[in-house]
């Protein structure tokens, strides 16, 4: 794992998602390499054993069924995402913030109560999915949903999608109910 945030791009988007992959990794700092990192290396086991501990599993044929679909690099990278949303719970309303097709949160729950996605043609993927019970074609600052009215908002691969991701943030913190995720 160091190495993989070691070699990330240099690009604004990948800088950024490393800072995040360290702080998860459980890093105080946000640089992979530095003296943080390196005069600890009691550090680097510990996240080691972290990445270790939390392995995620991938049944074989959904990974078979990913790599049809998307080919082997999005093929993967959506075999792990959904090992991860896999390991939690949903509380009842669920909301799928961007749901696009509908096929990651289709993979991960049988039934979400939501979808959002302002563009239109995917919708219609995810209609025909028939994961959701209602989808809303619309960004969710704009969702007609009432404040205080959602369980879970789940959303995957999204917010580096939306131009001002403060104000989807607050639309979401505006519909989740008290204890919500």
């Amino acid at each position: 794992m160091y190495r993989l945030l070691d070699r990330s791009r240099r690009g604004k988007y990948h800088q950024q998602l490393r800072r995040n992959s360290a702080r998860q990794l459980g890093f105080d700092s946000c640089r992979t390499r530095g003296a943080a990192f390196e005069q600890k290396p009691w550090r680097r086991m510990a996240v080691y054993q972290r990445v270790m501990d939390s392995a995620l599993h991938v049944p074989a044929p959904l990974l078979h069924q990913l790599l049809a679909l998307q080919g082997p690099s999005l093929g993967f990278w959506r075999a792990v995402e959904i090992a991860a949303l896999r390991q939690h719970d949903y509380v009842r309303p669920v909301l799928d913030l961007g749901c696009g097709d509908g096929l990651v949160t289709g993979l991960v729950l049988p039934h979400a109560e939501i979808g959002v996605d302002p563009y239109q043609p995917a919708l219609a993927q995810a209609a025909a999915r028939g994961v959701y019970d209602r989808l809303i074609a619309q960004p969710l600052e704009m969702a007609p949903l009432a404040a205080r009215s959602i369980g879970t908002i789940l959303s995957n691969s999204v917010l580096e999608h939306v131009p001002r991701p403060e104000r989807v943030l607050r639309a979401a913190a505006r519909l989740l109910r008290p204890g919500g995720r």
